[in-house]
């Protein structure tokens, strides 16, 4: 599963496989109640959509069971009834999940706003990801934090954790320098942190990137 969870000081973008199930294809689910954010998480390793969603917003919630085929929306609809929230569809990138009301509705926005942003800083890394046969996504996972200057360049990079080989460590950072992501949409929280895992990644995602059609984003 993908999920970019906008918290209060940083976008969290996870990259894992470009491929998810298909809008109209069914899939066995048996997900029981729960609390939603594992219900969540046991719902993205399923269907390897991707989830965007303000990471407070699980709190205190719980999921209703989903037993049976589905299609992943219908699934996911069914898991957040009685939640509050709602599901609302990304062409080519997944589901957001919104509160229903308005007693959220900043937050709400916040996740609106910044979720084609986050998308292309997905892309962006992962081709430069990509680019080494050393930093491909796959047999390794690091968690990298990313300052973000007002042209769109990622400026300065560190990392949080290490991949177990201080040469690759250090291949990633200037990887991740000077990326051109596009200019940052105003507000945008600062520092980015992004986890970069080996599920569903490799050679598979990276020719799925190849083929992706760009993204253009008003960051007005």
């Amino acid at each position: 599963m993908t999920v970019l969870r906008l918290i209060c000081s940083a976008i969290l973008v996870t990259l894992l496989s470009a491929y998810s199930a298909a809008a109209d294809t069914f899939i066995d689910f048996n997900i029981p109640s729960a609390p939603l954010e594992a219900a969540l998480g046991s719902f993205g390793r399923m269907t390897k959509e991707q989830l965007l969603l303000d990471a407070s917003i699980t709190d205190g919630r719980r999921s209703s069971a989903i037993i049976g085929r589905f299609t992943p929306e219908a699934a996911l609809r069914q898991m957040l009834g009685g939640t509050g929230l709602m599901v609302r569809s990304v062409e080519g990138q997944g589901f957001a999940i919104v509160p229903e009301t308005e007693g959220m509705g900043r937050k709400a926005a916040a996740a609106a706003r910044f979720e084609s942003y986050s998308a292309l800083i997905q892309t962006a890394l992962g081709r430069a990801l990509c680019g080494r046969p050393d930093t491909i996504p796959g047999g390794y996972r690091v968690l990298t934090r990313l300052w973000i200057g007002a042209e769109g360049t990622v400026d300065h990079a560190e990392l949080l954790t290490s991949t177990g080989e201080a040469g690759r460590d250090a291949l990633l950072k200037a990887r991740f320098r000077g990326v051109a992501i596009g200019a940052p949409p105003a507000g945008l929280p600062q520092p980015v942190t992004m986890l970069v895992t080996s599920e569903g990644a490799g050679d598979d995602y990276c020719a799925a990137l190849g083929r992706a059609r760009a993204v253009t984003l008003d960051a007005r």
